[in-house]
């Protein structure tokens, strides 16, 4: 199964309660993240890029373990048996933001800081 089949069917997984999909909710988690950063809430753009990387390498990592269906027929089941460079990438970008998040957050003087 190629990434982009795992990201249009995480959404279907998550419907019917498969545990390799909640990686899946990474991605809602990653887009709060660009929301807050561009809103300049540093703090809680870093909290949920962590939560990004921690939701979307944990959930993704359970696919080793938990098979997921493959099609219609009940005795036909995909494992994850290696992760590719697109996996690396897709976690790559709240890594980016949660550190110049943070970077900002340090840089910024005391009596700036925006109470978040």
């Amino acid at each position: 199964m190629k990434g982009i089949e795992v990201t249009a069917w995480g959404i279907l997984g998550l419907l019917f309660l498969q545990i390799p999909a909640i990686g899946w909710l990474a991605n809602p988690a990653y887009w709060l993240s660009c929301i807050l950063f561009a809103r300049q809430k540093y703090k809680f753009s870093a909290i949920t890029s962590l939560t990004a990387i921690a939701v979307g390498y944990g959930g993704t990592l359970s696919a080793f373990w938990f098979k997921l269906p493959n099609g219609s027929n009940p005795d036909s089941a995909l494992a994850l048996k290696k992760l590719l460079v697109g996996f690396w990438i897709w976690l790559a970008a709240p890594a980016l933001l949660a550190l110049i998040s943070l970077f900002l957050l340090m840089k910024m003087p005391r009596h700036l800081k925006k109470p978040t």
